[in-house]
């Protein structure tokens, strides 16, 4: 049995999780357990001298390993979560973990009782945040899978084992070129996060009289009160369901996208929805940071840029100007060669089934 050890499940802005559980229980036999369903509490509780065993070595880490309250009351649930989470499986089921934080340490949990496999998947979070058993996540892994080369070169200070890069991708036959591109605002589609950099995107669109729709859930009426005083012509749209976001795409200028790292080391890793914008047409306008460059190449695929300044005069040239066709063509090309959903799924069957 595949089973998936999620930390929210489902959540809007992971469709990368979504599409690839729906692949697989096409397949085989498929369950997700998520830590935000609290109805199994009682069987939380351990009920076996391994279990106990397992439950004290991992709580001594964790008491002494956590830097705030906050990470040491999830980290002890999440152990919880893993008892739990053992008395449902077996020994020859795959325990498939996105974003393995404290997710991981459930997972950890529960195959340190039971024996089970596990195979996480590291994007950006939990490889750059604070994760006080990521060394053992790895070691205990049948192998470890990550979605860049930026990644792969900070995995390998945590496991000499297996590490396969598998790009995250979407559904380009669902997801085809526009007609036309429309030239009467860009768009921005992301959480209201530290790590996608609004206050920056909003310094760079000051005083531009270009307009921006910013599609995300988040506190918006900070960045709203953020957009009239630097003069930003900014519409928020809220969080809206995946094929309404892909519509409002298809109807932008340009998306764009400013991710930073936050202050507890978390970025991004690569963005989904560069690659949706990339398989429209849609031109790209990208911060150079993380797994991005190994998706958008300055100038023949999409813009890259490193200062306000610079990408203040690279939103104005697309805007105005529009792009040439070959930046069109080309990257569109880019995500059929490397980051086509379908083709990047048959590659994680080879460990899932």
């Amino acid at each position: 049995m595949l089973i998936y050890v999620l930390n929210r499940y489902p959540y809007y802005s992971q469709t990368f999780i979504k599409d690839e559980i729906e692949h697989f229980k096409r397949l085989t036999k498929t369950v997700v357990f998520s830590l935000n369903d609290f109805r199994h509490l009682p069987e939380m509780i351990p009920s076996s001298s391994r279990e106990l065993s397992v439950l004290l070595k991992l709580g001594m880490k964790t008491i002494t390993g956590s830097v705030s309250l906050r990470e040491l009351l999830l980290s002890l649930y999440s152990i919880f979560f893993g008892i739990y989470l053992s008395k449902n499986i077996c020994k020859n089921d795959i325990l498939r973990v996105h974003l393995p934080k404290f997710n991981g340490l459930a997972a950890l949990t529960a195959i340190m009782i039971k024996g089970a496999s596990l195979i996480p998947v590291f994007h950006s979070f939990a490889l750059f945040t604070h994760n006080t058993f990521i060394k053992e996540i790895c070691e205990k892994s049948k192998s470890v899978e990550t979605i860049s080369e930026y990644n792969v070169k900070k995995l390998t200070r945590f496991t000499k084992g297996k590490i396969a890069l598998i790009r995250c991708g979407i559904d380009t036959e669902k997801i085809v070129p526009v007609k036309t591109i429309k030239r009467d605002h860009l768009i921005f589609v992301g959480r209201m996060h530290p790590t996608k950099g609004i206050v920056r995107l909003f310094r760079m669109l000051s005083d531009t009289a270009i307009p921006i729709k910013l599609v995300g859930g988040g506190n918006i009426r900070k960045y709203k009160k953020l957009a009239e005083k630097l003069n930003v012509s900014a519409k928020f749209t809220g969080a809206l369901p995946h094929d309404d976001v892909l519509e409002l795409i298809k109807r932008s200028a340009g998306l764009i996208l400013l991710a930073q790292i936050a202050s507890d080391g978390d970025r991004d890793g690569i963005p989904i929805v560069l690659m949706e914008a990339m398989a429209m047409g849609i031109p790209v306008i990208a911060t150079a940071l993380s797994g991005i460059p190994e998706l958008v190449e300055n100038g023949v695929s999409g813009f890259l840029f490193d200062t306000v300044e610079e990408g203040r005069k690279v939103c104005l040239n697309v805007f105005n100007n529009g792009v040439p066709s070959s930046i069109i063509s080309n990257a569109r090309e880019r995500i059929l060669r490397e980051f086509h959903g379908n083709a990047n799924l048959k590659k994680k069957e080879r460990d899932l089934l």
